[in-house]
């Protein structure tokens, strides 16, 4: 629970920093940075090539066997990998250079790829240091980790500005060196406790085994992002790269929910299967997943709907309201990677990842070559879809093969009544809000809940489980800081 709170609130920073942005830059400068910021994700994803999952697996195998030199080493390894990837990267990107290879057409074409290969790495060495303290359940680690830098990440830009000017350049400056100072510091006490160990190429090999896979389906993901940006930007302007990019915050916002079925739906069948391959209980337990989070995912978007104006004001302000009609198309990606969680479990629980690599590759491929067509035609609606589209290709391929190896009967009837709800509620978000009186817009969440509750989605036993789960989560945060409290005491006499 504490990584789960950890997390959010960590999330909330960064939708914190979106505000403090868009409101200091123009829509042009704040297009540039979202398109620097975008680049450096796809560079960090090819840097690591995911071996941060592998870190975090064998740290906790290597710990629990007490193997603590092979725990050194694969560390060690990891770090070393990184630096030789972010020395390969930085003379890809010089020998591109030379040739007048452009990725996007902004000023200062190279001072800011030189911005985003500094991002792009220290994103690297960060994902690396999470993965240690994760694994190694330290929550304070994780917990300082995680919200600190976030935090900061506002604070040291903002000093830069006040001291200096008002401009991208010194926002760029104050995020970079605030990555810098985390992930140096950080590294500093993780090589202080485990020593540095030897480079060992079987350790990588491992690592790339269990991460490659998955880089598969997060390395496409952000290249696409990569790719709709620039072509925004060379084919349109930069302003629809910035309406493109608080987007995508709302996007995030909607995925906290796919982060709760990680942690807890994920989590449970997981532990299911690994005692006693029950696929009864497995299905049973599904179906009610899928009843529960797709009933809260209707009532907080619409909830959502109602107050996006609101929120796009209070996220950004007036001149981002453009965004307003792309905020449907944005849901339905939410829905379809929420169902993604939900149908896919399979994989996970056989530890087929490397199935998920060909769903990535096809869905990419697809949405590529479409998406030059919809930008071009549909603008900020058109780069949307080219996702939209992604996610579909992505969650059919991945649910039907999760199916086919790993058989979950779930009841098509709770997918039917989801169809019906999922219209209903398009019905009334686009009908009803248009004549009734912003006052009563309050009552489209309540008016939908009460169709799950006809609709037999939700029943009052679900509400009583979920606040006795709530009730019992608070207790257990509360426990957790009084023994904290008493270590702290005793430590101090």
């Amino acid at each position: 629970m504490v990584l789960i709170s950890a997390t959010l609130i960590s999330n909330l920073l960064q939708l914190l920093f979106t505000k403090i942005m868009t409101n200091m830059l123009n829509l042009s400068d704040y297009g540039i940075l979202s398109l620097i910021i975008s680049f450096s994700a796809t560079i960090s994803t090819f840097l690591l090539l995911e071996i941060n999952s592998g870190l975090y697996r064998y740290t906790i195998e290597y710990t629990s066997q007490n193997d603590h030199v092979a725990l050194r080493n694969i560390i060690s390894s990891a770090f070393l990998f990184e630096i030789i990837s972010s020395c390969i990267c930085f003379f890809v990107l010089l020998i591109m250079n030379i040739f007048e290879i452009k990725l996007f057409n902004i000023n200062n074409y190279l001072i800011m790829v030189i911005f985003a290969l500094l991002l792009g790495v220290s994103n690297a060495f960060y994902a690396l240091n999470l993965a240690i303290y994760t694994a190694k359940m330290n929550n304070v680690g994780y917990t300082l980790l995680t919200i600190v830098p976030n935090l900061t990440k506002i604070i040291i830009p903002v000093i830069l500005i006040v001291f200096f000017s008002n401009n991208l350049f010194f926002i760029l400056i104050g995020i970079i060196l605030n990555n810098y100072i985390v992930n140096i510091t950080t590294i500093l006490f993780i090589l202080n406790k485990y020593k540095l160990g030897k480079f060992s190429t079987i350790e990588i090999r491992r690592l790339l085994q269990y991460g490659f896979p998955i880089f598969c389906w997060t390395g496409f993901y952000f290249t696409l992002v990569f790719i709709i940006q620039s072509t925004l930007n060379n084919t349109i302007s930069k302003e629809i790269v910035a309406l493109f990019s608080l987007a995508l915050s709302f996007l995030a916002l909607l995925t906290m929910l796919k982060m709760a079925i990680s942690y807890t739906y994920l989590g449970n069948i997981l532990l299911i299967w690994d005692k006693d391959k029950r696929m009864d209980l497995i299905s049973e337990y599904a179906n009610i997943a899928v009843r529960i989070f797709s009933s809260l995912f209707f009532v907080l978007v619409t909830m959502f709907y109602v107050f996006s104006p609101q929120i796009i004001i209070l996220m950004s302000h007036e001149g981002y309201i453009q965004v307003l009609g792309a905020i449907p198309l944005v849901i339905m990606i939410s829905f379809v990677r929420i169902m993604k969680s939900l149908t896919t479990v399979g994989i996970h629980a056989l530890k087929k990842q490397g199935l998920g690599a060909i769903g990535g590759f096809s869905s990419f491929i697809v949405a590529f070559l479409f998406s030059g067509h919809l930008i071009l035609n549909f603008n900020l609606e058109g780069a949307l879809l080219t996702l939209l589209l992604y996610e579909v290709i992505l969650t059919f391929f991945l649910a039907f093969v999760s199916q086919r190896i790993f058989t979950i009967k779930f009841q098509i009837v709770i997918f039917y009544k989801i169809v019906i709800i999922g219209v209903l509620s398009i019905v009334f978000n686009f009908l009803l809000i248009t004549v009734i009186s912003p006052e009563a817009q309050i009552l489209l969440p309540l008016i939908v809940l009460l169709l799950l509750f006809m609709m037999k989605m939700i029943t009052i036993s679900d509400l009583r489980s979920m606040s006795e789960n709530i009730r019992i989560i608070f207790n257990q945060i509360r426990l957790k800081l009084m023994c904290s409290n008493d270590e702290s005491v005793t430590n101090g006499e």
